[in-house]
């Protein structure tokens, strides 16, 4: 029984049976009463395959999912070891026109997976392409160079199907290459004669040389003497040295290679002719991976030289058979260091360090590479003393096995020059090191972390407290 005193609007919904009066609600449709900008928030969740798939659900659908590719997906990575061919082909039917940029990789085998597609469905906007150990063809790269900035073809091979042999000078002429500023090419047996040409944008060249014949490289480096950037693997020799002085706008070297059996007189005369780089005025990063006993000699004479040019060597990375504390001392006079990387060190000495560190003012990342079998101790002491004299000084690496020691009252020091320096952060990394010492308990390298963080990879460690 319902109460009088109630108001009739309220007997009247207790009384009435709601199931009769509610309208049925058409859950099909409901979503496609959404309007686009909630569409494009719900479909921003998908990914690639699962938004291809969207698009084909209705036409309302698809300039949506289209909006969303262009926002979160243009630039598409393809790696063979995650990715099925048939969803990488469905991806350019449907986006290809709103790709960007492509990477390409198949890892073991040559995928029959070519070009064609890629030249096909990626008409539009792609700028950037790199392709690993696909089936090209140059007549559909032909097709794709027009429109492209950045070009990586690495470990390829033709499609003898379409080429007979692959004609580069039809792919890469100047007027087929107007947009190009970065390239790298290394094709087995392939040697790039296609280069010797001006590309009038061109900023960064990747190249293995170890097929390209000196005076072809040379003709090419003359030729765009407008680079900023050139990685080249190669056996280093004189010719090859002098050609790169020709870019004196260079601001990126790294040449890496070098034959390890080649120990004789040639190979001490190849590292002397090192010292020309201190013609390149503007260069900033240098990284230097050459293997043979000629260039641990001359890694004193490489710097002096460097620092007497007054070169403005920001970024430096060196790998040699054996780097001992006086190479390390040397260093002292590139003042303009910001990050440092010795590869092969086989000696140290912490106090040594220090010092060099006190006449680098700029620095903020310093690593050690170990070589085999290093006479070299490194304490908590030492690491106090390379902190409070780096005073820029962010990130340390110890990469390779030496005595590493640290104890609680050396850990303590060295976080309070740290506080008092204010600096926000300093982080030590240590790597495959078996002969680590550390007597700091986890729960106080946790609790300090976000001012002296110590990262430990592959670690092995015996008597450690962590």
């Amino acid at each position: 029984m319902s109460n009088s005193d109630e108001p009739s609007a309220k007997r009247y919904l207790m009384d009435t049976d709601l199931s009769t009066t509610t309208q049925p609600i058409n859950e099909t449709t409901t979503i496609l009463k959404l309007n686009d900008d909630c569409l494009y928030a719900i479909f921003g969740y998908l990914n690639i395959e699962s938004l291809c798939h969207t698009a084909n659900v209705c036409k309302r659908f698809r300039p949506v999912t289209e909006q969303v590719f262009h926002r979160y997906h243009s630039s598409v990575k393809f790696k063979s070891a995650t990715n099925k061919e048939s969803s990488f082909r469905r991806i350019l039917c449907k986006f290809g026109h709103l790709i960007t940029s492509l990477d390409v990789s198949f890892a073991g085998r040559y995928s029959d997976f070519g070009t064609d597609a890629i030249a096909e469905y990626c008409s539009t906007d792609l700028e950037r392409l790199i392709l690993h150990r696909v089936i090209i063809s140059s007549d559909d790269i032909a097709l794709l160079i027009p429109r492209l900035k950045h070009l990586e073809i690495r470990d390829c091979v033709y499609n003898m199907d379409m080429d007979n042999s692959a004609d580069w000078y039809k792919v890469f002429t100047f007027k087929n290459c107007p947009k190009l500023e970065v390239f790298a090419f290394n094709m087995e047996n392939e040697g790039c004669e296609f280069l010797v040409q001006k590309f009038p944008k061109l900023k960064e060249l990747m190249l293995n040389c170890e097929y390209v014949r000196s005076d072809i490289f040379a003709d090419i480096m003359g030729l765009n003497s407008q680079l900023k950037m050139l990685n080249i693997q190669t056996r280093l020799n004189d010719e090859l040295i002098y050609s790169i002085i020709h870019a004196k706008d260079l601001e990126n070297l790294t040449i890496s290679g070098g034959n390890k059996s080649n120990w004789d007189y040639k190979a001490i005369r190849t590292v002397n002719g090192l010292l020309r780089l201190a013609k390149l005025k503007k260069l900033k990063v240098l990284n230097i991976d050459i293997t043979f006993s000629g260039y641990a000699r001359s890694f004193i004479q490489l710097i002096e030289s460097l620092s007497n040019k007054n070169i403005p060597i920001e970024h430096l990375s060196i790998d040699s058979i054996s780097i001992k504390s006086q190479e390390i001392h040397s260093l002292r006079t590139l003042t303009t260091l910001r990050s440092i990387c010795l590869s092969g060190v086989t000696q140290m000495n912490e106090v040594g360090v220090a010092i060099v560190l006190d006449k680098l003012p700029l620095l903020e990342s310093l690593t050690f590479r170990f070589g085999l079998y290093p006479s070299i101790t490194l304490t908590g002491t030492g690491l106090t003393k390379m902190v409070e004299s780096g005073m820029r000084l962010k990130n340390l690496s110890f990469i390779g096995d030496c005595n590493i020691k640290l104890t609680l009252e050396q850990y303590k020091s060295l976080l309070k020059v740290i506080q008092n320096s204010y600096r926000e952060k300093i982080s030590i990394r240590i790597t495959g090191n078996k002969r680590l010492h550390i007597k700091v308990p986890a729960r106080i390298l946790i609790a300090n972390e976000n001012t002296l963080e110590f990262i430990f990879d592959q670690l092995f460690t015996d008597d450690s407290d962590n």
